[in-house]
Formats: structure tokens, C-alpha cells, sequence
């Protein structure tokens, strides 16, 4: 994309920040947006307004609590496996660029021209359980 800084791999206005600041989630190990309902397994994009809107509760810190499954299955082992919590730092919990050379690893192995590896997407507990509920419906 057009905004990412790629010295710092990343953009001027996250909108996974946003999506922590309305509480509809916090973030995980991996970098990733965590939503009770959906897991990881979502996309956003934010509309600013000054319109009055109902607003939710703003998340502070990670409800990953003990659990490493999207670290442990890491291809680059780019998550130091902390918690995340406002206002920290995201090299603390997070390395961009390993987590790139896992996953240009990953697609040179399969031989795919692609950016994506999503393996700690479909690692966390709350993705599955979204998976296992839209299956089962």
C-alpha cells in the first residue's frame, strides 16, 4: 500500500488502533487485532467523525493472557510472546521484519507470489472458535 512507511513497516493511522480505542478488540501477540467474536480473522477500515456516535469502552491490554499459539507456530519467530498493552512499544511484542522473512520463506517453500502467510490468524483460540461456529451454522 500507498501509506505504509516501509522504513518502520507501518502506516500513519492504524486502523487496528482505532478498532482498540472503540473496544472491539485489542491485540494480540502476533501484531494482529484480536476480536472476542471473530478472533483474528478480520479486516477494518475507520470512518473519523465528530458525529455523535454511542462509543464502546476503549482496550487497554491483551486478553491473550498465558496462551502462545500463534506465537509457537511463528515462521519467522517474530512475537516475543509478551502481552500487548496501550501505549507500548510494538517492537516489544512484535518484529516486522522477521515476521516478512518467515513469510517470504514460507511462499518461496511453496512456491507462491504473495505477501501473506496468516498461519498466527488461524492459530488464535478465538479464530477457531469463529470457524467452528460459521461451520457449524
Amino acid at each position: 500500500s500507498h501509506d505504509i512507511d516501509w522504513k518502520t513497516i507501518s502506516s500513519p493511522f492504524p486502523h487496528k488502533m482505532a478498532a482498540t480505542l472503540s473496544g472491539l478488540g485489542w491485540i494480540g501477540k502476533c501484531d494482529l487485532l484480536v476480536t472476542p467474536c471473530y478472533g483474528s480473522a478480520v479486516r477494518f477500515a475507520s470512518v473519523l467523525t465528530d458525529a455523535p456516535l454511542k462509543t464502546g469502552t476503549p482496550e487497554t491490554v491483551s486478553r491473550c493472557g498465558d496462551c502462545h499459539a500463534c506465537v509457537d507456530v511463528c515462521p519467522g519467530k517474530a512475537c516475543s510472546g509478551r502481552n500487548w498493552t496501550s501505549g507500548g512499544r510494538r517492537e516489544d511484542i512484535w518484529d516486522p521484519r522477521k515476521c516478512m522473512e518467515g513469510m517470504a520463506a514460507i511462499n518461496k517453500r511453496l512456491g507462491v507470489d504473495t505477501h501473506i502467510c496468516g498461519m498466527c490468524i488461524a492459530a488464535c483460540p478465538h479464530t477457531k472458535a469463529y470457524v467452528r461456529r460459521a461451520n457449524a451454522a
